[in-house]
């Protein structure tokens, strides 16, 4: 529209404009809306498209404050378009001129709407480019020319190419062949080969190829279409998409009837063929398809840039029929019924088993026996086109009530029989006539006796036959039974009607006695059910508890041996440990023991029911196994009966066997004041510190040597507490004095200490933590001198200061954090982790280890190694760099660690070893903690010796701390030290006890009595 101002002498005035406010309007202080909805046109042009969105203004509301759209409409630039806007009461129409006459037009006239109609092979808005293929064949007649896209080509199906000349191969067609197809009733396997996909030169054609097969079901009709046609890639060349995706972002369409990548735009698919699969392979297996029914396959190949090739030739399947299963149908009774028969007009099943041709319904089996009997009588009947499906039953007893079922066969064979229905012959008088004749009301004679009435008439002299036998006619209608026998026509009694097991009633049902069901209690609890369950009035039994089966024939006891529970098959469901098709044998893992089938115990190898002790060289530290583990290479015993790989013992002395990377690893030497000492330092300074840094520092041993409290404040620290650390090395023994420490308790001087435990408090946000350096993993060594936050070192002391410093007992869980800005906190970390024995986690504490690396062990006062302890778990950013995670509840199993943790080694993770130098490290360090003074002696426990840690200290001494006591104790897992962030690494479980005597704990605490 045209910029224009509606003029008007006391109204605010209406402003319609495409880009910008008119300037007479605002000069003319025409600046409030209009009660009618204003409008904005904006547009965004480029050589293809413009967007042109409308935008409403609020009512009472100054120009440029301009509210939400109120309504967004697109529309294609060169087409004219008009939207109507039913609540603004607005509308627009808008145009763009290419043209104003012919000339304009290179190739083509200029319409009335301003744009070129250009002729056959051109395009371009001025019709001023040829069409891909030239302007005599465009797109070598295999594809549409697109005149909004300056000539490009939308391919048909199966061709490709700028000018749609390049044919796509299709798939080799398949043979009608078992190995090719093969089908059941309702799958179906169509293989097919390759197309030709390589030049003269053995290079290929074209990559990622894919194959989607369609199938048809013939009698839908299967006609031209296509399966995929809503959703397959229009055939565009692959420059062509290049140069749309270039199209710049504001400018590109929304919606455009010829650039869907989706095939939007195309006819709705009215076809019955369907995508049956879509694979890379050259093979398919069709589900899902109906029984008996031809179907049609036929397969495309779909290549990654060009889309889909052309048809393969179509191949004819015919699915297996099923066999024809009744629902609810039941055939015709009441057509014909006479005294002596009936005749049985059949329904065809609803489901056939398939279609009417290849599964027709060929015979027809109906079975028929007097109510109460249990045998079925059969008659079958063929079935030919043209005639009636019916057959009629003679020789049947007067007056008679007759059960019927049928089933129906087609290929397949007989299907299952529909429902029993029942049907009575007429009845007869005494002398075998029908009578003629009325008794009045309309009812003939026959009609009368078939309704259950003594016949009038000649018949009514023969009272005594016609009333059964058992009794007489006595008013011509009515019959007067004789002792035992009632009804109508005196046709019941207990003895016939309900087989001697319960008493007749007047309508012929029977109130059948105890033990006994059904219509004439033919069923017994005895017989039926074998004594052992219920009979029901259907014939089916209500199973006693241990009993199953249709005649409650099999049982726990007598069917599984009483190892098992019997199914309704005569199968059994054997117990743990039992197996076989009755459980008689034991399952692999389990040994006979008294004939009772038993677990095979650590130690031990089991299979064919039979216990085996593991020899010399073997053990087994799990239950239920069925083979020995050999020792790790280099290692041997002559236990028999080996529980444990500790029993293992490496033959080359300078090595220890490691249990948890089943090796034999070299042994080593404690550095009571180089890496191991100051590690072992760090762990315990940073349990007890309060918040802020800490650092281990060896001293000078000696008198007249600076003291602890001068060695700190000589740093600007200050002095926790001081230690001495022995020349004692890592025993690699269980129930042995190894590491020594005293604690002084004080800052003063002598020989000892040669350790002083620094650190400086700090209460601030510790902005220096920031620092993330040297992070990488170290290598596996145990324990690596070349100091990182992530070395096995840095987890031990961390562990230690987790352990030692959480509040009671229970389990302590190290994660390393990733040290950044916009990470989890220690709290968010702990709180998404869970644990197999604490179960759903929550955090503690967190630490920032730095990577200062250690002093040399002759390196006096100089701080080397340094930790921040937040006494937070909420902090983010760098650091922490560790959290410290416990359990939310349940701090006191009685059992922490299992036999399968025992031998587990978790794939992620580094060194550490339990019961190496790491270990005994990490334990001396909780120790120490917490010791509230003298001596702490870290003692490696056996887990199965039986004997509690108070017992190992009290059978130790030691030549400075003399007899030895239990102050605690505490279990290290097999876990390894994670390297990886957000990760449980190194496991520790604090007792607070020395009286726990299972398979844990692993280490004690022993202190001078």
């Amino acid at each position: 529209p045209r910029r224009s101002c509606l003029p008007a002498a006391n109204e605010p005035r209406l402003c319609a404009y495409t880009r910008l406010l008119d300037p007479q309007c605002v000069q003319e202080n025409h600046r409030l809306c209009s009660v009618v909805p204003v409008y904005r046109l904006s547009a965004l042009a480029s050589e293809r498209v413009a967007v042109r969105r409308v935008r409403a203004l609020c009512v009472a509301m100054r120009w440029f404050l301009w509210c939400a759209a109120a309504v967004a409409l697109v529309v294609t630039l060169g087409i004219a378009e008009e939207f109507t806007v039913s609540q603004q009461d607005a509308s627009f129409r808008i145009r763009r001129r290419d043209c104003s006459s012919d000339a304009n037009c290179e190739h083509g006239t200029c319409n009335a709407a301003g744009q070129c109609s250009c002729s056959a092979g051109y395009a371009g808005r001025r019709c001023d480019v040829e069409c891909n293929g030239g302007a005599s064949n465009p797109c070598s007649g295999h594809g549409t020319c697109l005149p909004q896209l300056r000539g490009r080509c939308r391919c048909q199906t199966g061709f490709t190419g700028a000018d749609c000349s390049f044919e796509l191969p299709k798939p080799t067609s398949p043979n009608v062949t078992e190995s090719n197809t093969s089908s059941t009733s309702t799958t179906a396997t169509v293989s097919w080969g390759a197309p030709e996909n390589e030049n003269s030169d053995g290079t290929h054609l074209y990559q990622g190829t894919e194959y989607s097969v369609e199938s048809c079901a013939v009698s839908a009709g299967c006609d031209g279409g296509s399966a995929s046609q809503s959703m397959e890639e229009d055939h565009m060349h692959q420059s062509l998409r290049a140069d749309y995706f270039n199209i710049d972002e504001h400018a590109r369409p929304a919606s455009h009837p010829y650039l869907s990548l989706r095939g939007r735009g195309l006819a709705q698919d009215t076809s019955n063929w369907k995508v049956a699969c879509q694979t890379s392979e050259t093979r398919c297996v069709v589900e899902n398809l109906n029984p008996g029914t031809r179907y049609v396959f036929r397969v495309r190949a779909k290549f990654k840039k060009s889309g889909f090739g052309n048809y393969s030739e179509e191949i004819i399947v015919n699915t297996e029929a099923s066999a024809p299963d009744y629902d609810t149908r039941v055939p015709v009774l009441n057509e014909s019924v006479t005294a002596s028969s009936i005749k049985v007009r059949f329904i065809e099943p609803k489901d056939i088993g398939g279609g009417p041709v290849h599964a027709k319904i060929t015979q027809y089996k109906l079975e028929y026996r007097t109510v109460g009997t249990t045998p079925f009588s059969e008659v079958l009947h063929n079935v030919v086109d043209g005639q009636e499906t019916a057959v009629t039953l003679t020789g049947l007893g007067a007056f008679t009530n007759y059960e019927f079922r049928v089933s129906a066969q087609n290929v397949a064979g007989y299907g299952s029989p529909g429902p029993i229905v029942a049907q009575k012959t007429r009845g007869v008088c005494g002398n075998g006539n029908i009578e003629s004749g009325s008794l009045g009301n309309g009812l003939s004679y026959a009609e009368a006796c078939d309704g259950g009435h003594c016949c009038s008439g000649s018949c009514a002299l023969l009272d005594s036959s016609h009333c059964s036998g058992h009794g007489s006619c006595t008013d011509g209608n009515t019959c007067s039974c004789t002792s035992g026998y009632l009804g109508q026509l005196c046709q019941y009694s207990d003895a016939t009607t309900c087989n001697g097991h319960g008493t007749a009633q007047s309508d012929g049902s029977c109130q059948c006695s105890s033990g006994y069901a059904g219509a004439a209690c033919q069923y017994s609890d005895a017989a039926t059910c074998n004594g052992h369950g219920t009979a029901q009035s259907d014939g089916s039994c209500q199973c006693s508890s241990g009993y199953v089966g249709p005649n409650c024939q099999y049982s726990d006891a007598t069917t599984c041996n009483g190892h098992g529970t019997a199914q309704s098959d005569g199968s059994c469901q054997c117990s743990t440990g039992y197996t076989g098709s009755s459980c008689g044998s034991c399952s692999t893992g389990y040994y006979s023991s008294s004939g009772t089938c038993t677990i095979c115990p650590q130690g031990s190898s089991c299979s064919s029911g039979t216990k085996t002790l593991c020899g010399a060289g073997t053990y087994q530290d799990l239950q239920g196994q069925s083979s020995c583990q050999s020792c790790p290479s280099g290692s041997t015993h002559s236990t028999t009966g080996s529980r444990t790989v500790l029993d293992c013992t490496c033959s080359d002395t300078s090595k220890y066997l490691s249990d948890a990377f089943k090796q034999c690893k070299t042994k080593l030497t404690f550095d009571n004041t180089g890496v191991h000492g100051q590690v072992q330092n760090l762990g315990a300074t940073a349990a007890l510190a309060p918040r802020g840094y800490i650092y281990p520092v060896t001293r000078t041993c000696g008198d007249g040597a600076p003291t602890c409290a001068t060695v700190c404040s000589g740093l600007g620290l200050s002095c926790l507490n001081s230690l001495h650390q022995y020349t004692n090395t890592f025993p690699y023994a269980y129930h042995v004095v190894g590491l020594k420490t005293y604690k002084y308790n004080h800052c003063s001087g002598g020989c000892g200490p040669n350790t002083c435990m620094c650190y400086k408090a700090d209460s601030s946000a510790a902005t220096a933590i920031g620092d993330n350096s040297n992070v990488a993993a170290p290598s596996n060594d145990e324990f690596n001198t070349l100091w990182s936050k992530n070395s096995v070192a840095a987890h031990v002391a961390t562990a230690a200061a987790c352990t030692a410093g959480r509040s009671g007992a229970g389990w302590s869980m190290l994660v390393r954090r990733d040290c950044a800005s916009g990470q989890a906190t220690c709290s968010q970390i702990c709180s998404g982790l869970s644990d197999t024995n604490a179960g759903q986690l929550t955090c503690d504490n967190s630490y920032h280890v730095f990577p200062h690396q250690p002093v040399s062990s002759t390196t006096v006062a100089t701080a080397g190694l340094r930790v921040f302890k937040f006494n937070s778990c909420t902090t983010g950013g760098c650091g922490p760099n560790y959290c410290c995670c416990k359990e939310q509840s349940n701090p006191n199993p009685s059992e922490v660690e299992s036999a399968a943790q025992r031998d587990a080694v978790l794939s992620y993770g580094g060194a550490f070893e339990r019961f190496g130098a790491s270990g005994h490290v990490l334990a001396q360090s909780v120790c120490i903690a917490l010791n509230s003074g003298l001596w702490s002696y870290p003692v490696a426990r056996r887990c199965d010796s039986g004997l509690s840690c108070a017992q190992i200290c009290s059978g130790l001494s030691e030549s400075q701390g003399g007899n030895l006591a239990c102050m605690n104790s505490i279990h290290l897992y097999p876990n390894k030290n994670s390297y990886d962030v957000n990760q449980i690494g190194i496991k520790v479980y604090r007792y607070n006890s020395c009286s726990v005597n299972g398979c844990a704990p692993n280490f004690c605490c022993c202190r001078p009595a």
